[in-house]
């Protein structure tokens, strides 16, 4: 602490901030469904094709999903054992047009 003048008023102040995915879920009945939510995983979308013609290949991406509600939640909520593995598939099969 470094000394002030007697007249130096000093006050420090806190924020916390909480991501609403984290805060406890209560229903109308105003019963706590925190514990009694699951969660799974659930297919977000599929990525861009890594090529934009010449055959590429795009995979699927998966977010954790509340079951109560079917919101997506942060993945910390989801079981890393039990994600999905990506599924891929080709995309722009198509040939590339020449230069010419």
């Amino acid at each position: 602490v470094i000394p002030q003048e007697e007249d130096t008023k000093i006050s420090l102040t806190y924020k916390y901030i909480i991501h609403e995915d984290l805060l406890p879920v209560i229903t109308n009945n105003n019963v706590l469904l925190a514990e009694l939510d699951t969660y799974e995983w659930a297919l977000k979308s599929w990525s861009q094709c890594s090529k934009p013609c010449g055959g590429g290949i795009q995979y699927t991406k998966y977010g954790c999903r509340r079951k109560s509600d079917s919101r997506l939640v942060h993945r910390n909520f989801c079981e890393t054992s039990k994600k999905p593995k990506p599924i891929r598939k080709r995309c722009n099969v198509n040939e590339c047009s020449q230069p010419t």
